[in-house]
């Protein structure tokens, strides 16, 4: 078998020659492996002669076991002799009538210069932590301590309120579908209702009769009404205000690990700065990241970006099936055109597909590797997270492991930029 290999521009073509013999001996070898498949009168299965065999079922019937196991043989020895080689597709394969020759065609990934990976200069900026940010962290918890009461007759409805309303929507004095409801709950400020629906209700009182005047956005799911003017007649039921605990020592108590409010403000202060530390850090890590594989111009295959694009959509479906929805109903939930959202994800999975290439390409050349005692340290620290079974299932996977190498590798060229690289 003699190999001949040529190098495109993003393919390598390769042409496998055989002699005669050589075809001879890779059906005698299918023959070998399969004759037990053949029922032939008078023989035991298996013990058939190949003559036989091929007289019964046709004088091909070895031929695809045969070929099949030829170029999968072949083609696992040209990609582990030829590093170089990295398909991003399967090949497309020709062979000769007399299986003299066999042409190999292979798209491979773009070849390309590493353009300025170090030297560059990454602001780090930490957020300052105020007295006010912390305020609105007590604020929160109190919101999630607070409870719903009737409110008193003649109060008036503020922002944060719920309106339980009855309500009927027309346009051009026409009712339209969807527009009218009874006892519905409507927490003001949600921004859940179109327009200034909402704010149009404040300041508004149990029993009162209120006309709604709002506008439907251009982009709106119901062609119908998008665009339009609308009226809508609301009738206030009922009022439900929120009672909100008092922001004090027993409220530190009962919320919290501390015995006075002076602490846990303290505590609260400290853990928003250790967090916008860590935002920080992620900041200077994305903006190094990105100055770097934006300098990058790389003639990137169309299948590549299409095979990208492809895992998102995939995952994009898989994820709003198990909300119940589907990629069409997202996109007129959101007021996006499918052609768009197609679109904005096109160029995500271009950026996508840049990026690998160009830290795949740095990694290669700083000879970044993970060791086995990484990968091990790093099952270890998993498995304090998880369960025995979990943990035998990840060990026993050999892409779950090499999905391990890989995030150990990221973290390490991470590593390796930020330190050859300036954070100011």
């Amino acid at each position: 078998m003699q190999t001949k290999i040529e190098k495109l521009k993003s393919q390598y073509k390769i042409i496998l020659i055989q002699s005669k013999d050589d075809w001879d001996k890779e059906i005698q070898k299918a023959y070998e492996a399969t004759a037990s498949k053949y029922k032939v009168q008078g023989f035991r299965p298996g013990k058939a002669p190949r003559g036989v065999i091929e007289k019964t079922y046709g004088e091909g019937v070895f031929v695809e076991d045969a070929m099949n196991k030829l170029l999968s043989r072949e083609y696992s020895r040209i990609l582990q002799e030829n590093p170089a080689i990295k398909p991003i597709d399967r090949p497309e394969v020709n062979v000769k009538d007399d299986f003299s020759e066999i042409k190999i065609v292979i798209d491979v990934e773009p070849e390309f210069t590493l353009a300025k990976y170090t030297g560059h200069q990454v602001k780090r900026q930490i957020k300052a932590v105020t007295e006010k940010d912390v305020e609105k962290m007590l604020d929160d918890q109190a919101k999630m301590r607070s409870r719903q009461i009737a409110a008193d007759k003649g109060y008036k409805l503020a922002k944060g309120d719920v309106a339980v309303i009855n309500f009927v929507g027309s346009v051009v004095g026409v009712e339209f579908e969807g527009g009218k409801a009874d006892n519905h709950e409507l927490e003001i400020g949600s921004n859940s209702f179109i327009d200034t629906f909402e704010e149009q209700l404040v300041g508004k009182t149990m029993g009162d009769n209120v006309k709604v005047n709002v506008k439907f956005p251009e982009k709106y799911h119901a062609d119908n009404l998008a665009g339009k003017k609308a009226l809508f007649v609301v009738d206030i039921k009922n009022i439900l205000r929120r009672e909100f605990p008092v922001i004090d020592d027993t409220f530190a108590k009962e919320a919290s690990e501390f015995n006075n409010l002076a602490d846990w403000k303290n505590d609260i202060k400290v853990k928003l700065e250790e967090s916008a530390k860590a935002r920080a850090d992620s900041e200077v890590k994305n903006e190094l990241l990105k100055i770097i594989i934006e300098g990058h111009k790389i003639d990137i295959p169309k299948k590549m970006i299409d095979q990208k694009l492809g895992e998102i959509m995939q995952d994009m479906e898989q994820q709003l099936a198990q909300q119940g929805a589907t990629v069409e109903m997202y996109a007129k939930h959101m007021n996006i055109p499918i052609e768009e959202l197609m679109k904005t994800q096109m160029a995500n999975a271009e950026r996508s597909v840049l990026a690998r290439l160009v830290l795949d390409a740095i990694t290669a050349k700083e000879k970044i590797e993970v060791t086995e005692e990484e990968v091990k340290a790093k099952l270890e620290e998993i498995s304090a997270r998880l369960d025995k079974d979990a943990i035998k299932q990840i060990k026993k996977s050999a892409a779950h492991l090499e999905y391990i190498r890989e995030d150990l590798r990221l973290e390490k060229l991470v590593k390796w930029l930020l330190e050859n690289n300036k954070v100011v």
